[in-house]
């Protein structure tokens, strides 16, 4: 939430990170894209339409034409990955994850430049037991410049990263929206067996080591589990067996996370319900970040963090970070310890 200064001040934020204040407006596609119906895809979101998504991007993306799937929804049994293309365009497409395995990928791009997604919703399917934080992922885009994604919508079961961006250079990522998520987690406290969950599995947006890139109004709400903790008013310091656990179904999950990265704009987020709401202390390839402007936006019912700068290299933050974050990002986290 920008206050009467916020408009001037983000301004010149962007400005100082190399960055036009609004992106380009996107330019229409006005002709017939290429569709995976046309490979005999069923579109049912049941049926596993797989080889039919990957002989309709080959034919696309080798000729320069973009991959449009319509309104219907596709079934993947597998991974699909599109690797070291130049502009890759995806129109529309909705996928559906229809065989959920520890570490499946729905769809990735590694080393492609000028990824342009207009329109894509992925589905991590039904089994919310399955997977890791880092070894599954919704929509991962991996490497490369100038990308341009705009209006993805990721939902559904399972552990891991709904959106994953990482080593992409000078690229803007618009309205992805994160929602709905739901895990189920084995692990438990090593001094308390009622305490499930012993550290966080679910992430809605992470992105690690990327230079120049904005998230462009990103939302990330309800990512739900069976998470157990220690309530803080009853909290028994040393005493675990006389400390009182109730059940935080929002805990053990971030909103957006990330580390490594150098000139990373986040501009008006919206992040609620979820354990820790934005969390810039993770580590990356060159460890921390620096040059990370978080700008307007809201965090709100987080179980313990709205917003976690802890770890970052020194002198990283600029002072209009500070001011702004401190400012205008709210957080009404309840104050719950943290082992």
């Amino acid at each position: 939430m920008l206050d009467g200064g916020g408009a001037a001040l983000g301004a010149t934020l962007l400005q100082v990170a190399g960055r036009v204040d609004s992106p380009t407006p996107f330019t229409p596609f006005g002709g017939a894209g290429v569709s995976p119906m046309s490979y005999g895809a069923k579109g049912d979101g049941k049926s596993d339409d797989r080889a039919a998504l990957l002989a309709a991007v080959s034919y696309a993306f080798d000729r320069g034409l973009p991959l449009d799937g319509g309104d219907k929804l596709y079934g993947v049994s597998d991974d699909l990955v599109i690797a070291s293309k130049s502009r890759p365009w995806i129109v529309r497409l909705r996928l559906r994850n229809i065989n959920s395995v520890h570490d499946s990928q729905i769809l990735a791009f590694k080393d492609c430049e000028q990824v342009r997604i207009d329109s894509l919703y992925l589905d991590t399917g039904d089994i919310a037991d399955v997977g890791d934080r880092e070894s599954r992922s919704g929509l991962r885009i991996e490497g490369g410049s100038g990308h341009r994604v705009r209006q993805v919508e990721a939902t559904g079961k399972g552990k891991g990263r709904y959106v994953f961006l990482r080593g992409c250079t000078d690229s803007d990522f618009e309205d992805i929206y994160v929602h709905d998520g739901l895990f189920h987690d084995q692990s438990i406290h090593n001094n308390d067996p009622r305490v499930f969950v012993e550290d966080d599995v679910v992430e809605g947006i992470r992105i690690d080591d990327c230079s120049n890139c904005r998230l462009i109004r990103p939302r990330v709400r309800d990512l739900l589990g069976n998470a157990t903790y220690y309530t803080a008013s009853g909290f028994v310091p040393g005493n675990y067996p006389a400390s009182k656990v109730e059940a935080f179904p929002n805990m053990r999950t971030r909103g957006i996370s990330g580390g490594g990265n150098d000139g990373v704009t986040i501009l008006d987020p919206q992040i609620s319900n979820v354990d820790q709401g934005i969390d810039l202390s993770g580590s990356g390839g060159n460890w921390g970040n620096k040059k990370v402007n978080v700008i307007g936006g809201r965090t709100f019912n987080c179980a313990s963090v709205g917003v976690k700068y802890g770890g970052s290299q020194a002198n990283a933050w600029s002072l209009a970070t500070r001011r702004r974050t401190a400012g205008c990002l709210a957080s009404s986290s309840a104050a719950r310890p943290r082992h």
